[in-house]
């Protein structure tokens, strides 16, 4: 199942939600039992199932500061509504029925996260708490090095939110590593507490299917050469994939860089660390 991503097949939009207009006819509170499994560092696969096998819910991921900060099962709902409308859709594919599973990817190692799982009306409110389930990542092993060499792209976002963004290939496969920071120059080092709160810094390995590594630690020095013609990075980052990423690549800088937004890295729209 696509999370986020997508449409329901016609033959799931022709009963559910479509027969219960005005709220009228609305299941009951279903249970739902949240079954973690295949836990790495980064990763961690979920299955939920409902006890009612026609109530449409969602399911998600979330740090216990995040339900600790007063994030709560109505507020979660408000924000999937505004989200549907927004998009479009009305019966988007990351709403689910019956048992249905999700591999997370792009977590923090050694660290807890709880799982929620709600049921929605017709209107896509809450019914009922969520139920929830923690669970803690393993410690990252690393083991091995690669280098990250030749050109990489600067893009400069300062007239979109603020932020700059550097993009590296790290084969030819389509993998790289995205890196956003905010900084009022980009001479200078930067570190993983510089990086952007929502993009933040990721090994993108595989972008069609949504697989990506949150960047643990990183070292990454910007210097502009003598023309003024690029920028040269170097530095190193430990990524979840179990690697020491050594960069040394340079980004030509454009005669008019493009305020374009970064990279939105498929599957991160649903973490929410």
């Amino acid at each position: 199942m696509k999370k986020i991503f997508g449409i329901l097949a016609a033959a799931v939009i022709a009963f559910g939600f479509a027969s219960c207009k005005g709220g009228q006819n609305e299941p009951e509170k279903a249970k739902f039992t949240i079954e973690v499994s295949d836990v790495t560092a980064t990763t961690a696969k979920v299955k939920v199932t409902p006890s009612d096998e026609k109530v449409y819910y969602y399911f998600d991921i979330l740090s216990p500061e995040y339900i600790k900060s007063g994030y709560n099962v109505d507020s979660f709902a408000l924000y999937l509504k505004e989200g549907i409308e927004e998009e479009g859709e009305k019966f988007p594919a990351y709403l689910s029925q019956k048992a249905d599973e999700y591999t997370f990817s792009g977590l923090m190692p050694e660290t807890e996260y709880t799982i929620v799982a709600f049921q929605l009306d017709s209107n896509y409110a809450a019914v009922g708490d969520w139920t929830a389930k923690n669970f803690q990542t393993t410690k990252l092993e690393i083991i091995g090095t690669k280098e990250v060499k030749g050109e990489g792209e600067l893009m400069d976002l300062t007239g979109y939110m603020g932020l700059f963004a550097v993009y590296a290939d790290v084969d030819t496969k389509g993998a790289y590593l995205a890196f956003t920071f905010e900084a009022e120059s980009i001479d200078g080092t930067f570190t993983e507490a510089d990086f952007d709160e929502y993009y933040g810094a990721w090994l993108v390995a595989d972008e069609d299917a949504g697989l990506y590594y949150p960047i643990i630690s990183a070292q990454l020095k910007g210097a502009s050469n003598a023309a003024g013609t690029e920028y040269a990075f170097t530095g190193e980052a430990i990524c979840g994939d179990g690697y020491k990423y050594n960069i040394n690549v340079t980004c030509p800088i454009e005669d008019e860089m493009s305020y374009a937004p970064a990279r939105k890295i498929k599957g991160a729209k649903r973490l929410r660390r």
